[in-house]
């Protein structure tokens, strides 16, 4: 479709097909002399009637019909930004004046000896157009066309009225014809328009090298709804290979307003988007746009003088056609070219995840101005509804439930440099329809263990806040009813495995079709400790992480420490060895990556609790039996944190640094109470500050808060009492008070290079050194002295410093013993009476991690030697046994130690946390990770079958695990890999055997008889599943390329019992149903569980369910002898969350869900066989697990 200045385009083009002829038929009436009509003759009647009147009469009658149509103002009406625009687009704007094709229909075949046409055509998709008229020569053709609700294939209006092709010259170089509009109507969105007047179009030339002249002359009217309009311009294009100019005039009625006379006059361009030229416009005083190559300015002459005066800008021609503009006018010096801002793009949530429910979240692409900063520009939102601008809504974040399913939900970015403000073009988002909610009433606030709770249950449509209380209960903890008026009733079980559970409901909105299941967890509370957790040696790789601290209250102090990842831990150093006491398992409740530790009394208790500061906020631990609380939550990163007093009041203040990320330049220290923490004392701006210190550094009472950026400000006050330019180090900031006068001194390090020291109150350096790669530096009291302490990088040391006549002086140095330094620390770990300085290292090359502890004597320090044990890379569980003397223990398999460079050894944990560690169980690392913790020969002495590596061959062990003996191995071919490992007893002799992959083959070992029963090739297994059905024993498969096999140990070996198709990614065993036999549960790719029946001979599918994402490790819930649950590890799998972490989940074989467990930090192992579960003596369940750094008992 074409514009009105273009219309005589349009009609050029089909009626040069017309003429040239073509296929097709029509309802041809014969030719008819026509019969002069009684006068008089109007308007719209020749027009009707074309060929019986000169085209000078034509262009009469369609002046008249314009005219007359036209219902507006004449007037001259005072230029403002809203009449311009509203002028520039009606002429090359997409508005209503915007006709759909007419004349497109062949009449070739309808024309008669004498060139008469009289034919009607069928529309295509509805109504007819007649074609009356007269062919004189091939070059003078007139045509009249009447349409009565004709409706083309291609065009969604329908068309009614009547119009006129009047063919002046068709000759090679001279093209000229005019359309006629009489009463042509249709209707786009409901709104009719219609049209009268004439458009007339006039091509000269014949080719690109002398070059083409297009002259219009258009004299519309149109009336659109209720609303009229007139243009009456004459327009003419002049174009060539070497040039190509438009020039434009004449005058724009818009009904309401007036005439605005208008004159175009530009070469090399072509409108709408002109980018170096003016536009001039004349109502009652002169205005103009002028396009500035991207910007467009609007002026105005306001008072007469012939001179623009007034003006404002638009940010482009897009803006200008199409913005929801609201401009202001301001003096024309006072004008700056406008900012830029692009379409915003939705950032939460996805595209596809769109609900009534949904807080959305948008970001811009960008902005900018030329003239100003970012920094100088305010930025804001416009939201629209259905097109109606929310006025309460400025900010990038929509609430829940202001816009629903079926709305037009639109955003844009808007900026401002206090002059212009530019708003976006939209962004629309569409919204799904939303799924069924459950809405949960009289729930109890808290609920506990062993209570009694009822609660009302609802299904509500969120799109149009209707409730029924059509749910359907599907799935739920044992227990539970729902009554026919919605009301849960349910004995909330008295023991439960976690200090909160979450029980899920499962409900159905009985409404729906398809049925749709909607999931609600409730939390239980009880008085459980958290669940037992250790992992190896760990030391963090930021500063500050480490304290001394005494955590439990006993006396005694321990080592608080994190690895900077997922674990906070204590260690206590008895006997001259470091052992873990205490590892918090869950997932902290403020979300990132562990920065560092803290300790201060939170709860005023005269006890020390652990601070944990995460990337995005603080956790605090006041009992280590309990779950952690979060302190604070920040929407930026959280860069590094100290505690200190600031007012002597006896409760501790924490300042943390926060910034965008973490290499900003724009940090912010914030410093909150303890006691207060939704109080903010003081925000202070700190450059790019990374480390912060507090003391008194100048010559009054108050604390001052230090930044390594340069920055000193007091704390009292919240003035700023120093910025030193180029900051006091670009890494490091320490305070020591070196004379003990009560001013402390400023020391700053470089990551790379000197170490200076400043004085705050002659704000002067006071000494310097270089350092060459300093990688920590704190300070601290040694023996009454305050002191340096500073940690190096790579191969250095560490060592004290005081200060001397003014000159840095050296105390003491000791190597740090492996490459870098990390939170050095000083305290009385060994409970003594003495200070020992702390430190790790290790962890900026790919070796083992080391803690390092340095006893001090005077100016004498000496390494204390074998403190830690061997760092434990990761753990595997391996199940229970009693170690000697009932001696009962949780087994887990280490395959590798000291960070991969270390051998496999397997760990011993007790119920109470205690550890013991194996010697080495291979040459070296890699055997595998799968091992079996048993007693094969029933002496009460536990045993592990587990693989072991002599550097690049892998056998098979059974090994007495209290100390560490070979029962009985069985050595592979070289190159051979020790793969997946089970026990059962298969041959009835009342001993354990072991089923072992080696490599491709199975292998079946009688380790109390030390020999084979059984080996079968069958490729590449990835998972076994032995069992006992009616008497015999079986082992079930799956592989890689052949789906699942069950295979029968029988005199001869093994032999295939059945097989089905289908891979299966998990296999074991379960009493599904209410018989003695077991059931085969395989768990696909597309997240389905399928029970197969075994009969002996063949496996029968009984059941397939959809089960959760990501669900591994899956075991049978013991507990319970038929219709078992299983138990599996819910991992968290978002790809930007902030959080890794996984849950222990149980649900049934229906696929629903029944319980999960408090999130553990980081995610569990996948390895197969790292879960295990049994039936403790109490009939519980008990669980044994693993993440990847720590080892989990769950009982």
């Amino acid at each position: 479709m074409n514009k009105l200045v273009c219309i005589s385009v349009l009609a050029s083009s089909l009626l040069a097909i017309t003429a040239c002829g073509g296929g097709g038929g029509s309802d041809s009436n014969p030719p008819v002399t026509p019969t002069p009509l009684p006068a008089p003759i109007t308007s719209i009647e020749k027009i009707q009637d074309a060929s019986n009147y000169t085209s000078s009469e034509l262009q009469s009658a369609a002046v008249s019909i314009a005219n007359e149509d036209y219902a507006g103002s004449n007037a001259s009406p005072e230029m403002t930004p809203s009449i311009a625009e509203e002028a520039y687009s009606l002429l090359f704007g997409e508005s209503q004046l915007v006709i759909p094709s007419i004349g497109e229909e062949d009449f070739s075949d309808a024309i008669d000896a004498n060139g008469n046409v009289d034919a009607t055509y069928q529309c295509g998709e509805r109504g007819t157009v007649r074609y009356l008229g007269k062919i004189e020569s091939n070059e003078t053709v007139k045509l009249s066309l009447t349409y009565s609700n004709c409706q083309y294939y291609y065009d969604d209006v329908t068309l009614n009225g009547r119009a006129a092709l009047d063919i002046l010259s068709l000759s090679e170089d001279n093209f000229h014809f005019v359309t006629y509009f009489g009463d042509l109507q249709w209707a786009y969105d409901d709104v009719i328009t219609t049209l009268s007047g004439y458009a007339s179009y006039k091509n000269t030339g014949t080719d690109y090298e002398t070059g083409y002249s297009d002259t219009f002359e258009n004299y519309i009217t149109a009336r659109i709804g209720d609303k009229s309009y007139k243009i009456d311009t004459t327009s003419n294009e002049t174009y060539s290979y070497y040039s190509n100019a438009v020039s434009m005039e004449g005058d724009i009625y818009i009904g309401d307003v007036g005439k605005v006379s208008i004159l175009l006059d530009v070469n090399g361009e072509y409108p709408p988007y002109l980018y170096e030229t003016t536009f001039l416009m004349e109502g009652a005083n002169k205005a103009a746009f002028i396009f500035e190559q991207g910007p467009v300015k609007f002026v105005v002459d306001t008072d007469g003088d012939e001179v623009f005066d007034m003006g404002v800008y638009y940010n482009d021609v897009y803006e200008l056609l199409y913005g929801n503009n609201d401009k202001t006018l301001l003096p024309i010096d006072e004008l700056s070219l406008p900012p830029y801002v692009g379409t915003p793009y939705l950032l939460d949530p996805w595209w596809d995840e769109v609900y009534t429910t949904s807080t959305i979240m948008v970001e811009p692409t960008e902005y900018y101005d030329p003239d100003n900063t970012n920094e100088e520009l305010t930025i804001s939102y416009r939201w629209y509804l259905n097109e109606v601008l929310l006025d309460d809504y400025t900010e990038a974040t929509l609430p829940p439930n202001v816009a629903v399913f079926g709305d037009k939900l639109q955003v844009s970015a808007v900026v401002s440099d206090g002059v212009n403000v530019v708003e976006s073009w939209p962004l629309e988002i569409e919204l799904q329809d939303s799924p069924a909610e459950v809405v949960i009433d009289n729930l109890p606030d808290e609920i506990q263990a062993g209570d009694y709770v009822e609660f009302s249950v609802l299904i509500n449509d969120p799109d149009t806040g209707e409730s029924s209380t059509g749910a359907g209960l599907i799935a739920g903890p044992d227990g539970v009813t729902l009554s026919d008026n919605g009301v849960i009733s349910w004995q909330v079980p008295n023991e439960q495995l976690f200090p909160v559970q979450y029980f899920t409901f499962t409900f159905s909105d009985n409404s729906s079709d398809p049925q749709t299941y909607i999931e609600r967890d409730v939390a239980v509370l009880s008085d459980r400790d958290i669940t037992l957790a250790r992992s190896g040696l760990l030391v963090p790789s930021q500063n500050n992480a480490m304290h001394v601290a005494d955590i439990t209250g006993d006396g005694n102090n321990e080592l608080v420490s994190t690895d900077s990842n997922s674990n906070v831990f204590t260690l206590s150093l008895i006997n001259g060895r470091y052992q873990q006491t205490w590892l918090y398992p869950y997932m902290l409740p403020t979300d990132g990556l562990l920065r560092q530790v803290l300790i201060s009394d939170v709860n005023s208790d005269d006890k020390d609790d652990i601070l944990v500061v995460t990337e995005y906020g603080v956790s605090v631990i006041t009992d280590t039996n309990k779950m952690a609380e979060s302190l604070i939550e920040s929407d930026l990163e959280i860069k590094s944190a100290i505690l200190t007093d600031i007012d002597g009041d006896g409760i501790e203040e924490l300042i943390y640094l926060v910034a965008a990320e973490n290499y900003s330049d724009d940090t912010t220290a914030n410093v909150i109470a303890l006691d207060s923490p939704e109080t903010t004392l003081f925000s202070f701006n700190v450059g790019n500050a990374k480390e912060i210190a507090v003391a008194n550094v100048d010559d009054d009472s108050a604390l001052e808060l230090v930044a390594n950026s340069g920055f000193v400000y007091d704390l009292a006050t919240g003035e700023n009492q120093w910025v030193k330019s180029n900051g006091f180090g670009d890494a490091h900031i320490a305070v020591p008070d070196f004379d003990g006068d009560g001013v402390s001194e400023i020391v700053g390090a470089d990551y790379w290079g000197y170490i200076e020291v400043y004085s705050a109150i002659t704000k002067v350096q006071l000494d310097n050194f270089d350092n060459f790669n300093t990688c920590d530096i704190n300070d601290a009291v040694l023996s009454g002295q305050s002191v340096l302490l500073v940690g190096d990088c790579q191969w250095g040391d560490v060592t004290a410093y005081t200060m001397i006549d003014g000159n840095l002086s050296e105390l003491w140095r000791v190597s740090s013993q492996d490459h870098g330094v990390t939170s050095i620390t000083v305290g009385d770990i060994d409970n003594d009476g003495s200070t020992e300085v702390l430190w790790g290292t290790g962890v900026s090359t790919t070796g083992a991690d080391e803690l390092i502890t340095a006893e001090l004597n005077g100016s004498t320090i000496t390494i204390k030697e074998n403190t830690a044990e061997v760092q434990l890379d990761s753990f595997s569980s391996a199940g229970w046994a009693n170690v000697i003397d009932n001696d009962e223990r949780a087994i887990f398999f280490i395959s590798s130690t000291e960070s991969g460079y270390g051998s496999s050894r397997y760990i011993m944990l007790d119920k109470e946390g205690n550890i013991e560690l194996s010697d080495t169980v291979s040459e070296n690392w890699g055997a595998g990770t799968n091992s079996i913790a048993t007693d094969f020969n029933n002496d009460g002495a536990g045993d592990l079958f587990t693989s072991t590596t002599n550097y690049y061959d892998g056998s098979f062990a059974a090994i007495q695990l209290h100390n560490g003996e070979v029962h009985w191995q069985y050595d592979s071919s070289s190159n051979s890999n020790i793969g997946i490992i089970e026990a059962l007893d298969m041959n009835f002799d009342g001993f354990t055997d072991a089923l072992v992959m080696i490599g491709t083959e199975l292998n079946i070992f009688d380790i109390q008889n030390q020999l084979i029963i059984a080996n079968y090739n069958i490729g590449h297994v990835t998972h076994l599943a032995p069992f006992i059905s009616n008497g015999s024993a079986f082992v079930a498969l799956t592989t890689n390329e052949s789906g699942m096999e069950v295979l029968k140990i029988t005199d001869a070996g093994l032999s295939q019992a059945a097989s089905v198709d289908g891979i299966c990614d998990q296999l074991i065993t379960i009493n599904a149903d209410s018989d003695e036999q077991p059931e085969l549960a395989c768990t696909n790719y597309d997240d389905e569980l399928i029970v197969y029946d075994f009969s002996g001979e063949a496996l029968t599918e009984s059941l397939r369910a959809s089960i959760p994402a990501d669900i591994t490790n899956i075991q049978a819930d013991v507990t319970t002898e038929q219709n078992q649950n299983l138990i599996g590890v819910s991992h968290n799998t978002a790809d930007f969350s902030l959080n890794i972490y996984s849950h222990l989940v149980s649900f049934g074989t229906d696929g629903f869900v029944r319980w999960r467990g408090p999130a553990f930090a980081s995610r569990q192992g996948q390895d197969y066989g790292n879960l295990k579960v049994r039936k403790a003596d109490s009939g519980n369940l008990e669980i044994q697990t693993s993440t990847y750094s720590s080892a989990i008992w769950v009982h």
